[in-house]
């Protein structure tokens, strides 16, 4: 498991944020000790779910989102934390002035917490060769001529620019709701294992995107707002390289 406080602003003084990134096996979200940890009210929504992938992600996103938000706003009293659904499905902590972006993927969870004075979105990708079809027909054609530019694997990149539109999603709270074409990237940097991306329509806002071994990690947030980069790169890529040594013992 992995928690690390984001600056958000000129200086240490200014609004801050968590993050908190985690792997897990299915057997660690059912233990009663975590269950226990849910609010009455994502309780009775958790045993309203019958399928176990959305069981799964329920799950590991509630428990990402509240470690965060705790974290952020110093309750140790996980239960007395409430994360809802809004009118989009976005995360909606009641009760706090606080806000979280939750993000699932595979066995892995990751959650943000912010000030509601802020805006930050998070999203975790796993790069797989056989999504290579399906994220190509999501680009722009202007995308597609920056992708073949850089130096990288395609299905790397193609992953990286889905993950980025994710991010921002969640920071507009529409998710997918509208064309994807809307979240199109104008053009992207990399500089000692950061991709800083920028969008054609929303120039307001950058992403910090990290590849860490078969995943892509993306934090978007307006843009001039300060992150501890290196710290976030080491440790989403400990937790990364802990992840595939697991599967690889198994």
């Amino acid at each position: 498991m992995m928690m690390e406080q984001l600056i958000v602003g000129e200086t240490a003084d200014e609004e801050q944020a968590v993050l908190y990134v985690f792997h897990f096996s299915d057997e660690f979200l059912l233990l009663p000790d975590n269950l226990a940890q849910l609010h009455p009210k994502e309780l009775t929504y958790y045993q309203s779910l019958k399928f176990a992938p959305r069981i799964k992600s329920y799950l590991a996103g509630r428990f990402a989102a509240k470690q965060a938000a705790s974290r952020y706003l110093k309750e140790d009293e996980l239960k007395r934390i409430c994360i809802e659904h809004g009118v989009f499905m976005q995360p909606v902590v009641y009760l706090r002035p606080v806000q979280v972006s939750i993000t699932h993927c595979a066995n892995f969870a990751a959650a943000l917490a912010f000030s509601d004075r802020q805006l930050m979105g998070i999203d975790i990708e796993q790069i797989a060769d056989d999504r290579l079809e399906a994220l190509q027909s999501q680009m722009t054609g202007r995308e597609l001529c920056i992708i073949q530019s850089l130096p990288h694997p395609l299905v790397d990149m193609l992953t990286l620019f889905w993950s980025a539109k994710e991010a921002l999603s969640k920071v507009l709270k529409t998710g997918l709701t509208v064309p994807f074409s809307l979240f199109a990237l104008k053009e992207i940097q990399y500089e000692e294992g950061v991709f800083r991306s920028s969008f054609e329509h929303f120039y307001q806002y950058g992403t910090f995107s990290f590849i860490c071994s078969a995943f892509v990690c993306s934090i978007t947030c307006p843009k001039g707002t300060v992150l501890n980069l290196a710290a976030i790169r080491k440790g989403i890529e400990n937790l990364c390289e802990s992840y595939m040594e697991d599967g690889r013992s198994q």
